[in-house]
């Protein structure tokens, strides 16, 4: 999905536009034990009440491609992957309850929220696909219809002790929620929307960063996806550090790697997408990205080795913010840390003077602030 599919997605989740009728849950307590099944027919419910189930839902959508969003390639074909085609189907199956209730059994065997209760949640809807003219006005007619579900896994944790009035006594008295159900933890999308068609070999998860110990479980029982791994940000990220790191070698000086970075930076911004958001990229593309900002051909070697011996394949997507950041340059040694823009990376240099090393910056006003107070330099 692309971040506007994503967007398409969201926008509608609201209780006056949602296509839901039902929100199915399972709560289970700490043991893994089912405290209770339950249905929830939205038209039943307070307008509050039905807006807090789609703020939950709409949170199954919610971050950046990459960072808690996780585009997955899911093979139809494959059992699990089939079971949840069939609850998302236009046509509701007869044994639809039986079918959920086993989902649901099968991932409460996989996560685990570090001994939280926890609700599961299951909601199918609907989204019509039209077609937009260059200048973005919706035409008339529907080219094809999303039908798809939603399942979510969310702690429940006691809530904050506050003040809340008493009509007996006309005064506020410390309470307590005992049980409410927070932000998801994991959720997963199927099928998938891509450039605004249906692509029911494609799912998309979200994955909270305390939901990233179960996320692997949590695909293996949903979308079947036990053959290539999920990567989340914060691996992804590690992976691609070392591997710079290996790559670079103790020969690269700190003046140099400024200007790799600063021309890397430039060249992974070029193709950003129109919302800012740095698109995600193959390590074939990143090492060619890296090769035009000027990393030699022996580091291009060592990084593409290390990071496909770390991911497994050479088709895993990255975004480009991972291999550098485009908003800020940050050095750190001990004791201080450095945060400028990257253009701003040519006035900072490094000396070495009676066998002392420094940190150089060429300033260009002879005003500096120091905890916010103005002072000449």
């Amino acid at each position: 999905m692309t971040t506007q599919d994503i967007r398409r997605l969201r926008r509608p989740l609201k209780p006056e536009k949602n296509n839901i009728v039902t929100v199915y849950g399972r709560y289970v307590n700490s043991r893994k034990e089912v405290i209770s099944d339950f249905q929830e027919d939205l038209l039943t419910l307070t307008e509050s009440e039905n807006q807090q189930y789609m703020d939950l839902l709409k949170k199954s959508l919610d971050g950046h491609l990459g960072k808690s969003l996780y585009n997955l390639h899911v093979d139809p074909e494959d059992a699990v992957s089939r079971r949840l085609a069939e609850l998302s189907a236009q046509e509701m199956p007869d044994d639809f309850d039986t079918k959920l209730k086993s989902l649901f059994d099968d991932l409460i065997r996989r996560i685990n929220f570090d001994g939280t209760n926890f609700v599961l949640l299951a909601a199918r809807n609907s989204y019509d696909i039209h077609k937009y003219t260059p200048s973005g006005r919706k035409c008339k007619g529907i080219l094809d219809t999303l039908h798809y579900i939603i399942l979510l896994a969310c702690p429940v944790q006691q809530g904050d002790e506050e003040l809340g009035y008493e009509d007996n006594d006309s005064r506020f008295h410390s309470k307590i929620l005992n049980q409410v159900i927070f932000s998801p933890y994991l959720a997963v999308t199927y099928p998938a929307l891509h450039d605004a068609a249906v692509r029911r070999d494609m799912a998309i998860a979200y994955a909270h960063k305390k939901g990233v110990p179960s996320l692997q479980s949590f695909l293996n029982g949903t979308v079947g996806s036990r053959k290539k791994s999920v990567h989340t940000h914060q691996e992804q990220k590690r992976v691609i550090s070392d591997a710079i790191t290996t790559a670079i070698g103790k020969d690269c000086t700190v003046n140099s790697y400024l200007d790799l970075q600063k021309n890397l930076a430039k060249k992974i911004a070029e193709f950003e997408d129109d919302s800012g958001e740095a698109k995600q990229f193959k390590l074939d593309e990143l090492t060619e990205f890296m090769s035009d900002a000027g990393f030699s051909d022996s580091a291009l070697d060592i990084f593409q080795e290390e990071a496909e011996a770390q991911f497994g394949s050479p088709d895993v997507e990255i975004p480009g913010s991972l291999v550098c950041d485009q908003s800020w340059t940050r050095i750190n040694v001990p004791d201080f840390k450095i945060t400028c823009r990257p253009e701003a990376t040519d006035r900072i240099r490094t000396e070495e003077r009676d066998g002392k090393a420094y940190l150089v910056i060429r300033v260009e006003d002879s005003n500096v602030e120091v905890n916010g107070i103005k002072i000449p330099l």
